[in-house]
């Protein structure tokens, strides 16, 4: 069974609300994995909403328990996009979220890394 211990999370003026019961009742168990079976986007991402305000999933379940600093992503170390487990997810930039799925095979290497040059009409020839 799924515990994370988050308690009672204050979410507005003076009320109290449960949030961690609201949001594990989208997760299921899949192997080391905790799919969110909620509302997901067009890639597959889990979509919560306490107070009124949308989150993706697994960028909120990170935040309640990791600082996350701005321009920073929450990345997964399972390529599974739906997971919220916590133990999967790791703050990073966009260049080493990018870096990290081309070392997966999930994207082809960036530019920078291609055995190419650009010829003088600035297309892209083998070096």
């Amino acid at each position: 069974m799924l515990k994370y211990g988050m308690g009672k999370i204050k979410t507005g003026s003076t009320s109290n609300k449960n949030i961690p019961d609201d949001f594990f009742k989208y997760v299921e168990e899949h192997g080391d994995c905790w799919s969110w079976t909620g509302t997901k986007d067009k890639d597959g991402y889990g979509l919560f909403n306490p107070g009124h305000q949308r989150y993706r999933a697994h960028r909120w379940i990170f935040e309640q328990s990791n600082s996350l600093p701005q321009g920073m992503l929450v990345c997964h170390t399972c390529d599974t996009p739906s997971c919220v487990n916590p133990m999967h997810l790791y703050a990073g930039t966009h260049r080493d979220n990018m870096n990290d799925a081309y070392r997966r095979k999930r994207k082809i290497a960036p530019y920078y890394q291609w055995d190419v040059k650009r010829d003088p009409n600035g297309r892209f020839t083998k070096k």
